[in-house]
Parts: C-alpha cells; structure tokens; sequence
C-alpha cells in the first residue's frame, strides 16, 4: 500500500459518520483529505470545526464525481476501514465499545489524536470537564427529533423511558448526570425527573437545529463529542455514530450501558 498516495474521504451525513470516513481515509495513506460539503446535516465546514489544514474544496458536488477523480483513492462509507491486516475475526467494528479489539482501538486512537478542534472547543471543553468526578455518569441520548431532516423511522420509535430506567437504577450511587442530546426537551425534563443531578454544557443555539447559527451548532455537537467521553461510566444510545464517536473520544476508557433508543 502506497503511503504517499493521496487518498480522499467524501461522506455527506452527520459529523461523526464524516468524521468517522476521515479516520478511515487516515488508514489509507499518510497523504489525506476530506471533502466537507455544509448541508442540512451540517451547516458549517470543516475548518470552523478544526485547525487541521486537510478541507479540499468541494469542486466535485457528488459522490460519483468524486470516485470519477480519485478512482480507488477514495473513501465514502461511515464505517471504520477494517483491512484483512488486521488480523481480527470482525469485518466490522462500529459500536462495540468495550468489546472493541485493542489492535484497533490502538490504530484508530492515534488517527483521532491527530485532529485539533479550534481553540474555543479546546477551551469549553478544558473548562467544562472541571464539573465532573469519579461518580459522574454520562448520558448521551439521541431521539433523532430535528427541525429539518428527522429521522422518521428511529424518532417514531424513540423511548426515553429506557434512559430513565437506567439511570435511575443508579442514581444513588451518581454523583450527578452530564447529559448530551439532540433534544433541549429532554434535557428539561431529566431535570425535572432527577432535580440537582442534571447537568449539560449549555449549548448556545437549539440543539435540533442543524441549520441555524450553523456554525456555533457545530462547535457546540464538537463540544459535546469531546465532554461524553470523559467520564468512566456511560449510558448510550445504539446505534449512534454520535454516542459511539463520544466513546472513542474519550480514549475508550468509559464502562459503557447500551440502550436500544429505537
């Protein structure tokens, strides 16, 4: 495999499962880039988000221009790249969390490393994590409830009493629950079910509104990805490159409870 060849990842749909195409590209060669088209998934672009120099300009519009310009040297899917070198008995390893292969938690750990989020994530985050403890539990809930481009199928399904029932089972034993969500909703009402136990990082445009303030919308989706992580017991909803990307954000070090959210 040649490391020098320049390698592209295109993938259109939310931030992680863009995000996700990028490590999977990073595998590829040493020489890469990602295409960051802004749309209704995602409203601002790469380097709003990162200081990392590696954004080309989508002069392509399509996937399928995209693969007429780079042929093999391109990636597009949301799932981690698995190379038979690997040498693991999985073809795939999206949302295994704890039962993840070390080998490839190592290689795709180094790949996430080597991003670097703008300096006003970096500083909410360093700031906002002062907050939590040992007992501190993340809670990352996904309903797919938003303004422009709900997800019909998973938000019809969607059932927040499973969180609720998770959580409760080990409230007292919490210090206090930091929740992220695609919902200002449910962040509302956990509080009201768990009073002073609740906290969020208090995002500053409505968290189901990918289009408006498009790109304080993203920088706080990042704030929230880098937050989720940090904390050694974690409740998620599955599946979710959202909640699953807060867990390897996180260096993969959170025990983590898996909800089927739809």
């Amino acid at each position: 495999m040649d490391r020098n060849r320049l390698v592209v990842g295109y993938n259109v749909a939310g931030i992680c499962s863009r995000l996700k195409c990028l490590f999977s590209a990073m595998r590829m060669s040493d020489n890469y880039r990602i295409i960051w088209d802004t749309n209704r998934n995602l409203g601002c672009s790469f380097n709003e988000l990162f200081e990392n120099e590696i954004s080309l300009e989508n002069t392509f519009h399509t996937a399928k221009n995209v693969r007429e310009k780079f042929g093999d040297n391109c990636y597009f899917s949301w799932r981690f790249l698995v190379l038979p070198e690997d040498n693991i008995d999985y073809k795939r390893i999206d949302f295994m969390f704890n039962n993840t292969p070390d080998v490839m938690r190592k290689i795709y750990l180094e790949k996430i490393k080597i991003l670097k989020p703008v300096k006003y994530v970096r500083d909410q985050v360093k700031r906002f994590s002062k907050n939590f403890d040992n007992k501190t539990v993340s809670v990352s809930i996904r309903s797919w409830v938003y303004k422009y481009v709900t997800e019909k199928v998973r938000a019809k399904s969607f059932n927040l009493n499973n969180f609720i029932e998770a959580m409760d089972k080990i409230k007292n034993d919490t210090s206090i629950f930091f929740v992220t969500s695609d919902s200002d909703e449910i962040i509302e009402e956990l509080k009201n079910i768990f009073p002073n136990k609740i906290i969020s990082f208090p995002n500053r445009t409505p968290r189901n509104d990918l289009r408006s303030h498009a790109v304080e919308r993203g920088q706080d989706m990042l704030i929230d990805l880098f937050l989720g992580g940090k904390n050694k017991r974690f409740i998620v909803s599955v599946p979710s490159a959202y909640t699953e990307l807060q867990w390897w954000f996180g260096g993969c070090l959170s025990d983590v409870t898996k909800i089927k959210a739809f």
